[in-house]
């Protein structure tokens, strides 16, 4: 919605401002205030792959600040400038904060669902792994 509001599209704003609300107060929501942070990076640190420092932070205040709000994480100005701050990190000069035309070109969505991490493909591989394993060999 932060992007939106700099585009002044009050249609999606508030669109986006319905679906954070919706998104605020389902349970999932109320998990993320008991979510133990350190065995999280724990199960995340592995051979490999590994998170950031950077992103480590963003997560820690992104989740501290849902933990700490009571439903006005969509106008606190700490919410908002770490949102912003996170984008001009990763994309610089390519920041719809920053590049006008950037923000121009966006659908309005882009950004806005939440990550699924392709899990869809990984179910439809472990069930056909699982129907492979139950079939009789011929």
């Amino acid at each position: 919605s932060l992007r939106a509001n700099e585009r002044a599209d009050n249609d999606l704003l508030s669109q986006h401002r319905d679906n954070f609300v919706a998104w605020f107060a389902e349970p999932v929501r109320e998990k993320i205030a008991t979510w133990p942070l350190d065995r999280m990076w724990e199960l995340t640190a592995g051979p490999g792959y590994s998170i950031s420092l950077k992103t480590r932070r963003f997560v820690e205040q992104w989740i501290a600040l849902i933990r700490q709000s009571s439903g006005t994480l969509l106008t606190s100005k700490e919410a908002c400038a770490l949102i912003r701050a996170r984008e001009i990190a990763l994309k610089g000069p390519r920041s719809r904060f920053k590049n006008r035309r950037a923000l121009e070109q966006w659908s309005g969505y882009a950004g806005t669902l939440r990550l699924v991490y392709r899990w869809h493909n990984v179910q439809i591989i472990l069930n056909d792994l699982a129907h492979g394993l139950r079939r009789e060999e011929c």
